[in-house]
């Protein structure tokens, strides 16, 4: 990432320390959803997940995902208000059994023009994993018009998963993910069926795609142009012991790799020295793809958020954080594990990500990182682009799907899970044109801007500044990308107002570093921001 490494920074500055920073909106949940914008369904005793959600026309969201003790897909119907809806299925729930042993995952889900839900996902029956989908009335009843009885079924091999379904605009249905049919490697891997469930034999082989040039491969989210052609985000590994690079690949409307994209239908891009995996794609308005996931440090623990941006041709987007990839500061705390799942493409252009933050000595909570459209950290999202939310003292919350409704408000669908078990999980917060609000208790947020304001790239010495709202103890660190503590700046009190620091850089090795304060009041608060800079040789 030469380019980033390369990126000044007076621009950021002035985005987080003129006016325009008074339009942040903090991160605010929606009190007419759920339970003060919180909706947890238990289905039954054990281990249940919300996988994927869509929005109906009417408001209403249904969710599909998992419901590991009856071994079964699990679908949920919720009005507009979080309210399960009872007229779906049974109380507002269905779950369908495909025979098999274990391993039984609902990962996808999308509506046809008619209002039938086509639901994808895969399952064991070992010692094989087999690609299933299902197509559902609009009262949850399987389809007596698709496949056998409503349900699909076809064998992957001795390692699988389906994690994406589309709808073309013929009709035909196209599902994704991780395929390995034969031998040792896995490969990016598409089935496509027609509208009655039969394998299209005008799809790749047999209805079956599998392609890739490396040894493994990880195929995740789907997009559709509007031309048919297919984008797929995911990673790939070139050779035993290399790291996982992102993936993007593009396909033909029969399933052919698109020569057009990057000269074989496929581009590799090494975000970080460590393991970086693509998990989401959203295309913008003027046809530049964008791919977000997670990039890896030392330790592997912990992740960054992060996201790569390219023409149509495949070319990186150099108006995206200089070199077309944004990396974001450590997500949650200093060694968390965290991880992307879905990104969700605002009118601004931004991009919002969902999914995991980890603070260290508590718990997994629901993790939500912007980036502008020119790849920087969104002060409009939260005052510093970064949001966590604890959704109930448990074990472990995450992220998976993100929807934005039409009055742009957003909906994040997940997990929340506690010990013995797991419950669907979802939340509803403000964002775009939305209105309605109320503060969430137990969200990080940064009422306390910080900046690089001196040279940047530096040579021996920068200057950072902060702003407090109130009196606070604050903590200044620096760590290099890697996780590893450089410096602890500022460790005490420090009263309400602008405060400037000066960084001695003698022993600090050249390269990107992140600053981070975190600043907390004499009534517990806590304000967090993170800032960058370079430190040149």
């Amino acid at each position: 990432m030469s380019a980033t490494l390369a990126r000044l920074f007076p621009a950021m500055v002035t985005l987080m320390l003129t006016a325009s920073h008074a339009s942040a909106q903090p991160f605010t949940l929606d009190p007419t959803f759920g339970s003060g914008g919180r909706v947890f369904t238990d289905v039954g005793a054990g281990f249940e997940a919300g996988r994927d959600a869509v929005l109906l026309p009417d408001g209403r969201i249904v969710v599909c995902g998992i419901s590991q003790a009856n071994a079964r897909f699990l679908l949920v119907r919720y009005r507009s208000d979080g309210r399960v809806d009872s007229t779906f299925g049974t109380n507002g729930v269905v779950q369908t059994s495909f025979g098999s042993t274990g391993g039984v995952e609902a990962t996808a889900i999308a509506r046809q023009s008619d209002g039938k839900l086509v639901v994808a996902g895969h399952y064991l029956s070992s010692p094989t994993w087999y690609s299933a989908v299902a197509r559902y009335l609009e009262n949850g009843a399987l389809d007596p018009d698709f496949g056998t009885g409503g349900k699909v079924s076809q064998a992957i091999g001795l390692v699988g998963e389906v994690r994406d379904v589309a709808i073309q605009s013929d009709g035909r249905i196209v599902i994704a993910g991780s395929f390995r049919t034969s031998g040792s490697n896995t490969f990016v891997g598409m089935r496509r069926y027609l509208d009655d469930g039969t394998v299209d034999s005008t799809f790749g082989i047999n209805g079956t795609v599998t392609r890739g040039p490396g040894i493994q491969h990880i195929g995740r989210r789907m997009a559709l142009q509007p031309d048919g052609r297919i984008v797929i985000a995911g990673s790939v590994q070139f050779s035993a012991g290399a790291a996982f690079q992102v993936l993007a690949f593009r396909f033909k409307t029969d399933g052919a790799p698109d020569s057009s994209f990057g000269g074989f239908g496929r581009i590799a891009s090494d975000v970080s020295a460590f393991n970086d995996f693509g998990q989401s794609v959203a295309l913008h308005p003027d046809g530049r793809i964008l791919i977000a996931g997670h990039a890896g440090t030392v330790p592997e623990a912990a992740n960054r958020y992060l996201a790569v941006r390219f023409h149509a041709d495949g070319r990186r987007d150099s108006t995206f954080d200089a070199d077309g990839m944004a990396l974001s500061p450590l997500f949650g705390a200093q060694f968390g594990y965290s991880f992307a799942e879905d990104v969700v493409l605002l009118p601004t252009g931004a991009a919002l990500i969902g999914g995991q933050a980890t603070l260290v000595g508590t718990s997994d909570d629901f993790g939500l990182l912007q980036f502008a459209a020119d790849g920087a950290l969104d002060p409009g999202f939260d005052t510093d682009g970064m949001a966590i939310l604890d959704m109930a003292n448990t074990d472990r919350d995450y992220i998976s799907k993100l929807l934005r409704q039409p009055d742009g408000k957003l909906v994040a669908v997940g997990q929340a899970t506690y010990p013995g078990g797991a419950q669907v999980a979802m939340i509803r917060f403000t964002g775009g044109d939305a209105t309605t609000a109320a503060p969430v208790p137990g969200a990080l947020r940064a009422g306390a801007p910080l900046a690089c304001t001196g040279a940047n790239p530096a040579r021996g010495a920068t200057r950072l500044a902060f702003t407090l709202p109130r009196s606070a103890h604050v903590l200044l660190q620096a760590y290099d990308v890697a996780g590893r503590a450089l410096a602890t700046l500022a460790d005490g009190a420090f009263e309400a107002g602008t405060h400037a620091h000066e960084w001695r850089l003698d022993g600090v090795p050249p390269g990107l570093a992140f600053v981070r304060l975190t600043a907390r009041d004499a009534a517990g608060a806590e304000s967090v921001a993170t800032t960058r800079v370079v430190v040149a040789r």
